[in-house]
């Protein structure tokens, strides 16, 4: 497991700590807080996303290009989010924090959804993929097959039209 992977897994797990904490009302959080880890979430599923695009988008290198920038811009705004964002005291001022933190959550958790949705479909038809290919070689070795054995029957024919003394003894 490289080192990016423990990272992420431990980051992850300080989460679900922390919201097992808020759930037995171990800790109290700010709502500035909270409001900052949704978009925060928001813009990883956003990173996910731009970052599985980027992969499947090998046959344009401007296109991969492009969502790779996207791809890490939302990364680094996700940690700016975190960091940075519960600081800013222009959030105390919004007045329907709730229902904007609600949204992002929610519309974050369609997305992953679809998400799932999306890469299942891409391995099916890349496992169908797989499989037409591998008949595809089957039906080719099988008439290459049939075409020799053809080409040797013409053949007898041809030297049993040919020599018709030898066919009979």
């Amino acid at each position: 497991m490289n080192t990016n992977v423990r990272l992420t897994t431990m980051i992850g797990g300080a989460f679900l700590i922390l919201s097992s904490m808020r759930l037995t009302s171990g800790i109290q959080l700010d709502h500035k807080y909270v409001f900052s880890l949704s978009i925060a979430g928001f813009l990883f599923i956003i990173f996910d996303f731009l970052s599985f695009e980027a992969k499947d988008s090998y046959k344009t290198i401007k296109k991969q290009k492009m969502f790779d920038r996207l791809a890490y811009f939302s990364l680094y705004a996700a940690v700016l989010s975190i960091i940075v964002l519960p600081h800013f005291s222009f959030l105390d001022g919004i007045n329907k924090m709730q229902e904007i933190n609600d949204f992002i959550v929610l519309f974050g958790l369609g997305l992953v959804i679809i998400m799932i949705s999306n890469k299942d479909l891409r391995e099916q038809l890349e496992f169908y993929k797989s499989q037409l290919k591998t008949l595809e070689e089957l039906h080719g070795s099988a008439l290459l097959r049939k075409n020799e054995e053809q080409e040797r029957l013409d053949k007898d024919n041809d030297s049993s039209i040919e020599n018709p003394k030898e066919q009979r003894e």
